[in-house]
This record gives C-alpha cells, structure tokens and sequence, in this order.
C-alpha cells in the first residue's frame, strides 16, 4: 500500500470535495457543499492548505487549514484555523490522520502561523498531538413562538450586503476587543446546518448601535455573533426574533450580550468547549490562548 500525504492537488480537489461532503453534509442530512459553506477555504490561493492523503492514488483522509489575523492584547497574531478532518471510514484506525496532522501542523508553522485552532468533540486525539483543550464558549437555546405578522416581516434581517458588511465592520472594530480580520468572502460563509445569512443591525432608522449575525435553517435561527451598544439590544432582539423558532446563540462567558440575553429573554447557557489551540511559536503564550473566543462564523 502507497501512501503520500499532501497539499491537495488542483485536479484532485473535486475528490477532496466529495470526501469532505460524504462525512459532513450528506451523511448529516444537510444539503449545500463545504465549497460554498467555506468560500474562504476553498479557493485557488489557499490551494496548498488543503491536504490529503493519498493511499494507492485515492484520496483517503483530509484535513483544510484557513490562514487569519487575530487582533488580541494589542497584537496580530498571525493564525490559522484548522478543520474538516476525515479518514474513509474503512481505513480508520490505522494512523492516517494522526501522521496528516503532524504534517499539516509542520507546514503551518514554517509558513509563520503563530498558533492554530480548531473545534472538536474528540479533545484526547487532538492532545496526543500537542493541541491544548481550553475555551470560554457558551451555546444558549431560546423556545419562541414564531411570529408572523407583516410588523415582524419587517423587523427582520437582511443579506449580508456592501452598506450592512460595512456596519457590521464599524461596530466590530468599537465593540470587539479581540477579533478575526475578515474579508468580504467571510460574510459569504454558511456554518453547518445553515442554508442562508442574514445580517440585523439595531436600532432601525438611526445609525446602527449594535448588530447580529444569524444563519437560518427554515425557522431555525442561529445567532453567530451579537455586539455593540447593550442600549440598542432590546431593538435588536426584536428583530432577531423575528419568524425564529427557535433560537440558538454563540457567545462568551461573561459578554454583555451573554448576560443581557439571560436576564431579559430567557436564553438558558450551557458551556461550549469545543475549542482546542496549538502553540506554533515560542513566542506565543498557551493561557492567553484558552481565554479567547472565535465568532463561529469565523470557524471552519
């Protein structure tokens, strides 16, 4: 048995594709393929960040990294968020992703990534691999009852346009301390299970004091980021309810929006720690690391 782990040849990237959507799309379910879900991911610039291995010339396991600036303690830190990591289900046990990873972790450290980061339900083979387990997340849930009428049509989200990406931008860099630099493409992405995107901006018909980033899967709401002024909140979630039922919430312990949601609308919180980080540089302090949250619609 022949076996090369690699950046994923461009013909080969279909391959790759169909791998990816078998483990994480279709056997779930969903509908809408990684390639649209993570424009950011697969494009011709982050080519040789999206590896493979090749077992006999087949395409076998997997595992995509997506290079970004983290604005955190007064610095940028150069990152790289890694995910979508897959053996065939008949070759599992053998290894295979373990020796992709050392090879994926290798690389991102000699292109200057400072750390990685990943989410995972699998914490112990991840620290086998020297990633360390640590996160301030909190995923909350919020039973409505749908509201339907034309006031509540009109309170709603809109596409992530040029003017609401631009308001969107203008509160992150007053309200978020610690953020991911985005591109226009990250407003493209859409977080599993989600078939849509939609941006609310607070309060309506003045300059916009806070803002909320949701996916949609029919009724269901999925609120990736919420921010800004907690004056505007009760306006905000007037709008984010709109036609979701029900709710569900991403965030951090002890946010503003985290406490506000709490107190005045009932959303119930449960920690999350999913995230798992990877000191690539001697610079870089592991328990800065485990206080950091990452929006999940910076997420691969």
């Amino acid at each position: 048995m022949s076996e090369r782990i690699e950046p994923c040849p461009k013909e080969r990237v279909p391959e790759l594709i169909a791998l990816l959507d078998e483990e994480f799309v279709l056997s779930r379910g969903r509908a809408i393929s990684v390639e649209r879900r993570f424009p950011e991911v697969f494009f011709a610039r982050n080519l040789g960040n999206l590896w493979t291995v090749l077992v006999d010339g087949e395409v076998v396991a997997a595992a995509v990294a997506k290079p970004f600036e983290w604005l955190a303690d007064e610095k940028t830190w150069t990152a790289a968020m890694v995910g979508l990591v897959v053996t065939r289900p008949e070759l599992r046990g053998r290894g295979l992703a373990s020796r992709l990873l050392v090879r994926l972790q290798s690389h991102l450290a000699q292109q200057g990534s400072e750390l990685a980061v990943l989410w995972t339900r699998h914490p112990q083979f991840y620290e086998r691999l020297g990633w360390i387990q640590g996160d301030e997340g909190l995923f909350g849930r919020a039973l409505l009852d749908a509201e339907e009428s034309p006031l509540a049509l009109a309170l709603g989200g809109h596409p992530p346009g040029e003017k609401e990406v631009a308001e969107v931008e203008r509160l992150r860099s007053q309200w978020a301390k610690e953020r991911a630099q985005r591109s226009r493409a990250t407003y493209h992405a859409l977080p599993m299970p989600a078939t849509s995107l939609e941006i609310h901006l607070a309060p309506r018909g003045e300059e916009p004091r806070a803002f909320a980033v949701v996916g949609k899967d029919g009724n269901t709401g999925y609120v990736y980021e919420w921010l800004g002024d907690p004056k505007a909140f009760p306006a905000l979630w007037s709008s984010v309810r709109a036609n979701c039922c029900p709710l569900f919430f991403n965030d951090r312990a002890g946010s503003s929006a985290s406490v506000w949601l709490a107190r005045e609308c009932g959303v119930t919180w449960t920690e999350q720690r999913l995230a798992m980080w990877l000191p690539l540089a001697p610079s870089t302090c592991a328990p800065a690391l485990i206080r950091w949250v990452i929006p999940y619609l910076d997420r691969i």
